[in-house]
């Protein structure tokens, strides 16, 4: 059983790293990159986390995140968080050329219409 000093000189320690590691933690972004790189076991490359948690939507690093935490046997983690974010954002542009391509037949499909109907016009118009 530990002593009343051990704990407390415990409970310092963990207090000390816990504010040396979020020395120059000042936006949150720059938090949650860093706890990805730390549950990724990826602290070489915590810059390049920090990034992703700037600039990419929270929703896709969640998804990337949870498979590669799930995922078995990993033997580099953080690589495979890259692939599910590269992989989910081909999903993404997929679904939106798709929709983009639907609407944009139908635009294109009324414009037809409109230039019927004007040629159907200038037919029907007497000559001068």
């Amino acid at each position: 059983m530990q002593g009343i000093k051990s704990i407390l000189q415990d409970k310092e320690e963990i207090k000390k790293q816990f504010i040396d590691r979020h020395k120059y933690v000042s936006k949150e972004f720059q938090d949650y990159g860093y706890r990805l790189a730390l549950k990724l076991d990826d602290l070489k490359r915590v810059s390049m986390y920090i990034k992703l948690a700037k600039n990419k939507p929270r929703a896709i690093l969640e998804k990337a995140f949870s498979f590669a935490i799930d995922y078995p046997n990993a033997k580099n983690k953080g690589r495979l968080f890259l692939w599910k974010i590269k992989d989910i954002e081909k999903e993404i542009s997929a679904k939106n050329n798709i929709s983009s391509k639907t609407t944009q037949s139908v635009s294109d499909s009324k414009l037809n219409k409109k230039v019927e109907k004007k040629r159907a016009e200038q037919q029907l118009l007497p000559i001068k």
